[in-house]
């Protein structure tokens, strides 16, 4: 995590003549206050959600290093940006992961956002995962195929043409 933090450090410092627009692109010439760079941008969304710093933290250090004031409503808004940029690729994912004839793992988690039960599903390769959050337990991504190593729910014998391998874990034995 630290390499990541250095990473985004060592693009920020060679990037210092990206200006926000209001500073005209002049190097050297530094943003007005309330002006944020898209890498500082990216600072923020990095250490917010991969290292959850606190929004409170997160606005005293962007005090104290560019003289700004963040509210947490900017850092909310800095992270939604950013996630409706990945969204594109995220469901280029899914679509590739469901269309995929190899075996793949499925597993669903429950959790809460703010006060309501919410659950977690996983679809994933020995390549890449995807997530997605859904209201409804056993709700599957439409359209799998291939071999599903799961454990042995009943949602996940719904699927049609889909051969089914059991994962057995610790808390299945428990059961």
């Amino acid at each position: 995590m630290v390499g990541g933090l250095a990473e985004l450090i060592r693009l920020r410092a060679e990037n210092e003549s990206l200006r926000a627009p209001d500073a005209g692109g002049v190097p050297g010439q530094r943003a007005r206050a309330g002006a944020i760079r898209p890498v500082d941008q990216g600072v923020v969304v990095y250490l917010q959600n991969w290292h959850l710093l606190p929004e409170n933290r997160l606005a005293e250090l962007f005090q104290d290093l560019h003289g700004v004031e963040l509210c947490a409503a900017t850092l909310a808004n800095m992270t939604r940006v950013a996630a409706d940029g990945w969204r594109v690729c995220g469901e280029r994912i899914r679509d590739l992961l469901v269309a995929a004839d190899g075996t793949k793992l499925l597993d669903e988690s429950g959790f809460r956002i703010t006060v309501r039960g919410q659950w977690l599903h996983v679809l994933s390769t020995r390549w890449v995962t995807f997530y997605r959050t859904s209201e409804r337990r056993g709700s599957l991504l439409e359209g799998l195929r291939g071999c599903s190593v799961h454990d042995h729910g009943k949602p996940y014998f719904t699927v049609p043409d889909m051969r089914h391998a059991l994962r057995i874990t610790c808390a299945n034995c428990k059961r």
